[in-house]
């Protein structure tokens, strides 16, 4: 009976682990303009490789969730180099 408790309970904390480095995580910012430091509203910030993104809002944040092994954000926005 020990021995079937141990392994079931080593069992699950291995499961919980796994499943805790698996978990997906937010990433935010904000994206300003280098000349003046001014807030752009409306850049597309895309998780690269795949269709998950974001917009900027008003005051240049945004936020995209990005899972493990999604390495690049690409932002792009009109008049400015991607």
């Amino acid at each position: 009976m020990k021995r079937t408790l141990h392994f079931l309970t080593t069992g699950a904390v291995w499961l919980w682990a796994c499943a805790a480095l698996a978990q997906d995580v937010r990433v935010t910012g904000v994206v300003t303009d280098k000349s003046d430091g001014q807030p752009l509203i409306g850049v597309s910030v895309i998780v690269s490789g795949s269709t998950k993104g974001a917009v900027t809002d008003y005051e240049g944040k945004y936020a995209v969730t990005v899972s493990p092994g999604e390495k690049q954000l690409r932002f792009s926005y009109t008049g400015y180099a991607t």
